[in-house]
Formats: C-alpha cells, structure tokens, sequence
C-alpha cells in the first residue's frame, strides 16, 4: 500500500467513525472540504474514493445537527435530567418526563418542545396518547421509530407495574392518577377498581368535561365496578385553578356515590381531588 492510499484509508476510516461519534465530525469535514476545495485527489487514491470521504463527513454532520437541540446543551437549572435527581420525578411536569424519554429533539425544536407536540396530538391526555399507534407516533415530525417505541415502551412497562399494586393509602392512590390529571387545562373524572385486598384490577377515565366541571354519573360508575367484579372503588378529577378545596358539589357527588356503592355492597374507598403537585382526600379529612 501507497503512502497516499495509506492517508486516503486513515482519513476515510476517520470520517466514518464521525457518524458514530459527532464530536469528531468538524476535524473530519474540514479535511474533507480541504481535499475538495484543492480539486485534487490524494496519491494512490481513486475520485470515487475522495467522493466517499466527502460524503461520509457530510452524514455525519447531519447527524450532528439532528441532535443540534439536546438535554445535555441546557443550563442545569433547565435539565429535566437534574431535577429529576435533585428534586424526584413529582417535580416534572408530563413534557419534561417525556423529554427524557425522547433524549434529543430536532433542529428546529429542543427535546421539551418536541414532547410538548406530542403531547399536543393526544390533547394532552396520557390516556389517549398511550393509545397511540406506532404509525401515529411516527408521523410526528421529528419522532423517528426509535423515539415512538422508546415512549410505548414506557407505557407498557407502566401498565404492567400498575396491575395488583395495592392501594394502601391516599398517596398510593394519587401516584397512579395524578400524573395523568396534574397538567390538564380541563377537568377529568378517573376510576380505580379495586378486589378485596385492595388490590388495582382496572383504572379507567369516567369523564372529561370543561375548566370549571365534569360529569360523573354514580349509577354508571357503579354499573362498571359491578362488571369489572371489583370490591371497592376510587373515584379521583382534577381542579385546573390549582385549588384543591371540595366544593359544594363534589360534596355531595361523594355523598351519593358513597351511598350508591353501599347500596351494591361496594365501598367508596377514597374520593381525590388533584390540584397540581397536591391533592384533597375526603378520606384522610373524615369526608368519607
């Protein structure tokens, strides 16, 4: 082997370890480009060698640009990543959370904004986007299908977690809900079935309604606990003002299902309201 076919190898096997590794790219594109600019072709070397020298740099300067909008290029304060560690993952908000997941956003938009799109499709409700195809997650621009199945997996692995897990408390209970209802501008009414032991069978949305009310309808709820074979129930909506406090009628609302249920031989185990990163339990304030 030639001298110069020996630099045309090095600067080849260079340009293709850049693809793999983006903080090599700008040494490697500048070789490139210098080789080009020159209009020559090193010693010992074929045009179509060059021209695949060029071409590989420029790959992976792509690459690189793709991944322009990464976790890593914010401020600490602005990491998702940090105060997950610092702070726990209640401090995070659903688009933050899925940033994570995606890791990297686009060249046009940053990992929280791409998330803050996805989320965006399913109107903001993790229910609805939890349902969401691998088709569906891939026509986002900017979700490829290693993003898509990155966050069905996620999903998956927390259905499987959510099964059985035993409600013993009214934190217990917020931990499964509230992350679905502490971002949504509307209110929404969830239900948790639960066996004897206390036990998730099922979690369901009841009903979606405006920023100041939603339906829920106690014969319907009852009506499904009963289908579901389930012992007791939760019932957990959301306020959107930030106000935790009952008002009037979701007194009374908790007052008729909790007598519904009696009638049924169910119990109304707990009756939620999350406001944010906090909840009411008409449970622990003697509501129940």
């Amino acid at each position: 082997m030639s001298a110069g076919t020996a630099a045309v190898g090095t600067a080849a096997d260079g340009a293709a370890t850049a693809c793999i590794a983006p903080s090599g790219i700008a040494a490697d594109s500048a070789a490139a480009d210098g080789a080009t600019a020159a209009g020559t072709t090193p010693a010992g070397a074929t045009a179509g060698t060059a021209v695949s020298i060029v071409d590989s740099a420029a790959a992976a300067s792509t690459i690189g640009k793709r991944c322009a909008h990464t976790i890593k290029k914010w401020s600490k304060e602005e990491m998702p990543r940090e105060r997950f560690v610092s702070k726990g993952a209640e401090s995070l908000s659903n688009a933050e959370l899925l940033a994570i997941i995606l890791r990297c956003g686009t060249r046009e938009k940053n990992a929280i904004e791409l998330a803050r799109e996805i989320l965006e499709r399913s109107q903001d409700s993790l229910q609805q986007l939890r349902r969401f195809s691998l088709e569906e997650f891939s026509s986002i621009k900017g979700v490829g299908i290693g993003k898509a199945l990155s966050i069905m997996a996620a999903f998956e692995l927390s259905r499987r977690a959510e099964t059985g897990l035993q409600i013993l408390s009214s934190s217990d209970a917020a931990r499964v809900i509230a992350p679905l209802l502490r971002d949504l501008q509307h209110e929404e009414c969830w239900v948790i079935y639960l066996n004897r032991a206390n036990r998730v069978i099922a979690k369901e949305r009841h009903s979606s309604g405006g920023v100041a009310a939603t339906v829920m309808d106690a014969k319907l709820i009852v009506r499904r606990a009963l289908a579901k074979l389930a012992s007791g129930l939760i019932i957990i909506h959301n306020h959107p003002s930030g106000n935790r406090l009952p008002g009037s009628e979701d007194k009374q609302m908790t007052r008729r299902l909790s007598k519904a249920a009696e009638v049924c031989d169910l119990v109304l185990v707990d009756h939620l309201i999350v406001a944010g990163n906090t909840y009411y339990s008409f449970r622990d304030e003697g509501g129940i």
